[in-house]
């Protein structure tokens, strides 16, 4: 079995890294400067929206309904972040296994792990989406320089940079998310590392099965733990991601464009990589039911065989993963629902609209 070693590591790679996450775990005045910079450039954003929207259709109408209320989600969330419960909250979370455990989170596996995802993170949340956007406001300025409206040009950089500023905190809102979902991958690689380790032990005993079955128990309850502390961010996350895809999408089935095309691409990637790293935590824990599974091969002693049948028993009454407001786990199934219902409503929404 592998070294049980305790880490004292308050920088651990496991640790979630990002703004939110770091606000979340920091105090002070550049903690609250922040906050508050964001919320002001989203509430500024939302009140510009509501106001310049085009209504001049019933889909108009329905998509700036829309972008108002996905807007005022994530500021509602932003203000869930000042309370002091909520903080104390996920630092308690992210120091569970590790705790409880006294396992080392940081093998050179799960740094790799870490390490890989977090590149194609930086690429798929703080590089793609910002290529829009800032062509929109380059494309806005060099329009107004080029007609003289050196009186727009001002209102143009100030709602472009703007844009920019909220659609910077959308990111880091999906990046949040992602971090969460690496941190618990981390634990349930840890898990499988050790159950899979007892497979090349010549004498297997109960007392390392049963610390393995704890651990197995102690990473489902952290599981499941994070998954409630996540459901408000997880709703906003599926509910405002996915509408906007189907409101693009049908926008694109009926007037198609080359930026409504790249739009719609840099929503679908956002929405598969965020429920991709969701759907593998369901997928780590399936896999240490495998290994489990053949030890009961392995085994002769009977006392021995009833340890690894309980452990077996554990794992199939275990649903882990994260969930839609605990009503639907997300797994591959719940992909599969979903790309249904994009269908559905890509095939009937024009006819309803247009």
């Amino acid at each position: 079995m592998p070294p049980i070693i305790v880490i004292e590591d308050r920088y651990s790679c496991t640790k979630p890294m990002g703004l939110f996450a770091s606000m979340l775990r920091c105090e002070g005045k550049k903690s609250a400067f922040t906050h508050l910079v964001i919320i002001l450039c989203t509430a500024c954003y939302l009140t510009i929206n509501i106001f310049s929207s085009k209504k001049n259709s019933t889909f108009e109408v329905f998509n700036a309904y829309f972008r108002s209320t996905g807007a005022t989600l994530h500021i509602i969330w932003l203000l869930i972040l000042f309370s002091k419960r909520y903080q104390l909250k996920y630092v308690s979370l992210i120091d569970l296994f590790k705790a409880k455990t006294r396992c080392n989170l940081d093998s050179c596996e799960i740094r790799r792990h870490l390490v890989v995802n977090r590149k194609i993170a930086t690429f798929v949340y703080l590089i793609i989406p910002f290529l829009l956007p800032i062509h929109n406001l380059c494309y806005s300025i060099l329009i107004s320089l080029q007609t003289s409206h050196y009186d727009q040009l001002m209102s143009k950089l100030v709602f472009g940079v703007l844009e920019i500023l909220t659609y910077l905190s959308f990111q880091l809102y999906n990046q949040f998310l992602f971090e969460s979902c690496l941190h618990i991958q981390a634990c349930w690689l840890t898990v499988e590392d050790h159950i899979r380790s007892l497979e090349n032990i010549e004498r297997l005993t109960i007392t390392k099965l049963r610390k393995c079955r704890s651990m197995y128990s102690i990473a489902a309850a952290t599981t499941q733990k994070m998954d409630s502390f996540l459901q408000f961010p997880l709703f906003n996350f599926y509910s405002c991601l996915f509408t906007a895809f189907q409101l693009n999408l049908v926008i694109n089935c009926h007037e198609p464009t080359t930026v409504g095309i790249i739009r719609i691409s840099i929503q679908f990637l956002h929405m598969a990589f965020t429920t991709f790293n969701m759907v593998y935590i369901n997928y780590l824990s399936n896999q240490c039911f495998d290994h489990v599974h053949s030890l009961s091969y392995k085994t002769r002693s009977l006392p021995i065989n009833n340890e690894v049948q309980l452990f077996i028993d554990r794992i199939e009454h275990s649903k882990v993963g994260f969930s839609f407001l605990k009503i639907s786990l997300i797994t591959p199934t719940f992909v599969t629902s979903m790309a249904s219902l994009t269908l559905t409503i890509a095939l009937s929404a024009p006819t309803l609209f247009f």
